[in-house]
């Protein structure tokens, strides 16, 4: 093989090595990002299960006491709700944080754990309500 040969041959061969490692790249992102949606979607299913269990316990004219098992995820995570009253209103908010995290804000016409609160908890796996005159709310 001569020279000009041996050259374009090397040349494709880096040009082949190039485009492979493209592709490996570009698997590499694409997998990223779906294995983040779907860790998204995890702490989505959490925070809607706590934000509809709170609704439950609201919309309920009578007494009620609420145990609502939280989904598994395969990750860890952690749970804050904060209550702030708002006027008449009270307004939860749910923050599921794990490597993204998810946040829900919701009003209520029912005073919760006295209107001003924070909780928050690494994995929980129950929601314990009580609905008397106000709804006491607490993540075990």
């Amino acid at each position: 093989m001569d020279k000009k040969g041996l050259s374009t041959f090397l040349v494709c061969k880096i040009g082949v090595a190039f485009a492979v490692i493209s592709l490996m790249g570009a698997a590499l992102v694409t997998s990223l990002s779906a294995k983040r949606t779907a860790e998204q979607e995890d702490l989505e299913i959490v925070a809607d299960a706590v934000l509809s269990s709170i609704q439950i316990a609201d919309s309920t004219p009578s007494e009620i006491e609420l145990e609502r098992k939280l989904p598994t995820i395969g990750q860890q995570f952690e749970v804050k709700i904060i209550g702030e009253r708002q006027g008449s209103w009270q307004a939860v908010h749910v923050l599921i944080t794990a490597q993204t995290q998810v946040e829900r804000t919701i009003f209520l016409t029912n005073q919760v754990n006295g209107g001003e609160f924070e909780l928050s908890r690494s994995n929980p796996t129950l929601l314990r309500l009580r609905k008397l005159n106000g709804i006491l709310l607490e993540l075990v």
